[in-house]
């Protein structure tokens, strides 16, 4: 049974094989992203140093459809085979991605030399990671500064991240075991109480992120918010039904 390209042909015969390539390049570099910034994916993608990497992917995907129609492995258009030639504009843009993500080793004795263009984008990658660290750092500070602020570090350490965790329905275990480390290893620290809560807030936000960490750190402040005395019960008023007295009457 083949397969219907009709539909799919009419949706990208509407753009430009350009931005085509150029889509599946930002697409990659995006999901480079998103999986080294969990806490807060969509600010990490709108800093600078993020929207700059995805641009050099979009360009290395560019840069592989015009070497492609240079070495005639894609034609400019094929009107008599549509399918084909959107297929072949769509390998273009995936195989560049491939290829920047690819290296190989050669061994000589004790030597290694890396081959593939994997090395380069790693360093573009390394940097990156580096620039949107610095830049959601200071943002970082300011959110876990506020939503710890007054919350004392052995009340945290007791109740916050099983009840943080509780509240994720599909949290995997090495991001658990992860968290489980982190506050495992901050136990032995000589630190002050307030800054040993900030630390374990961001243990929390690096693994769920920064609403999980609020809505726990509210639940805790609800609980411990003193508790009034209960009402005493108040004598019914005139609009109260009737009540019984010895001699009967009302």
């Amino acid at each position: 049974m083949g397969v219907d390209w009709a539909p799919i042909v009419a949706f990208y015969s509407g753009a430009s094989p350009w931005v085509i390539v150029a889509a599946l390049g930002i697409v990659a570099g995006t999901a480079d992203i998103v999986s080294r910034f969990r806490d807060a994916p969509l600010r990490a993608l709108l800093t600078r140093s993020a929207l700059l990497y995805m641009g050099i992917n979009a360009v290395a995907s560019v840069l592989a459809l015009v070497a492609a129609r240079a070495l005639k492995w894609v034609e400019r258009s094929d009107a008599a085979n549509p399918e084909a030639y959107w297929l072949q504009i769509l390998l273009v843009g995936l195989g560049a991605m491939a290829i920047l993500r690819s290296s190989f080793t050669l061994r000589a004795g004790v030597h290694e030399l890396t081959l593939g263009f994997s090395p380069i984008l790693d360093i573009f990658l390394r940097a990156v990671n580096s620039a949107v660290d610095r830049e959601r750092g200071r943002a970082r500070d300011r959110v876990v500064r506020n939503v710890m602020q007054g919350i004392t570090y052995d009340d945290a350490c007791r109740i916050l991240p099983a009840y943080c965790i509780a509240l994720m329905q599909s949290l995997p275990q090495p991001d658990i075991d992860q968290l489980n480390g982190d506050i495992a290893s901050l136990a032995g620290t000589q630190f002050t109480d307030a800054a040993k809560a900030r630390l374990l807030g961001l243990a929390i936000m690096n693994v769920m992120g920064e609403g999980i960490l609020a809505a726990g750190v509210e639940s805790i402040r609800q609980d411990q918010a003193p508790q009034g005395p209960p009402a005493s019960p108040q004598p019914p008023g005139r609009g109260a039904s009737v009540w019984w007295n010895p001699r009967g009457r009302r």
